[in-house]
């Protein structure tokens, strides 16, 4: 994810992003991003993404 670029050649800002992500379940915080790189990409990922979301239980 963090190599993904805008049409300007800037690459995906993913600590400020997690920063901006409200909480909720794992799958959110996956939602959240998944489109949020879509919207930094312009829809367009050119390469495979991947992320990995653990939650502490009780």
């Amino acid at each position: 994810m963090v190599e993904a670029r805008n049409e300007s050649g800037a690459f995906y800002p993913l600590p400020e992003r997690l920063a901006g992500w409200k909480g909720g379940s794992p799958q959110s915080l996956v939602d959240y991003l998944h489109a949020d790189l879509l919207r930094h990409t312009g829809g367009v990922v050119n390469d495979d993404a991947a992320i990995v979301v653990i939650a502490r239980c009780a």
